[in-house]
């Protein structure tokens, strides 16, 4: 009788334990990144993007998944349910106009929108010079800005 009981017990600990994942939602970004960079007009002078603006729920950092990207390297970022993001990949990645980002907390993808490169190219993040793929939530709301290149096209700096 101890035994099934001892037995019982660990299958509801067990089960207990196990984390549902929920889905990944996306939201939409990109009126609030067309408010902001129409204030920027057409001039060259960098205008600050506060993320901490338009992102309301909780979230540590944006990951920058770029067009072509394989379920490998969002594998290999390490986030804790990356394999439930992994099942949209292949459609939302075969589109190069368009830039996706994910927002993490705490190795956890929360949240993640799509972003047309027309209107910023997030793939092209510059820090100090290098290329970048992600960004804390303290560069992305308090460092980042949006600079508009010589081609035009606005990419994402933190000095």
């Amino acid at each position: 009788m101890k035994t099934i009981l001892l037995l019982i017990c660990s299958i509801i600990l067990f089960l207990s334990s196990c984390k549902e994942d929920k889905q990944v939602v996306q939201f939409d970004l990109t009126p609030q990144l067309k408010k902001t960079i129409q204030l920027m007009g057409t001039s060259p002078k960098p205008i600050n993007l506060n993320l901490c603006d338009f992102v309301k729920f909780s979230w540590d950092s944006v990951y920058v998944i770029e067009p072509y990207a394989s379920e490998i390297q969002l594998r290999n970022a390490g986030f804790d349910n990356s394999a439930i993001f992994e099942k949209k990949m292949p459609e939302l990645t075969l589109d190069e106009s368009k830039s996706i980002l994910l927002f993490i907390n705490r190795k956890h993808i929360e949240q993640y929108c799509i972003v047309d490169r027309s209107l910023v190219d997030f793939s092209t993040i510059m820090k100090r010079g290098r290329r970048v793929l992600s960004m804390s939530k303290s560069d992305a709301c308090n460092n980042a800005v949006f600079e508009r290149g010589t081609d035009g096209i606005v990419i994402l700096k933190i000095p």
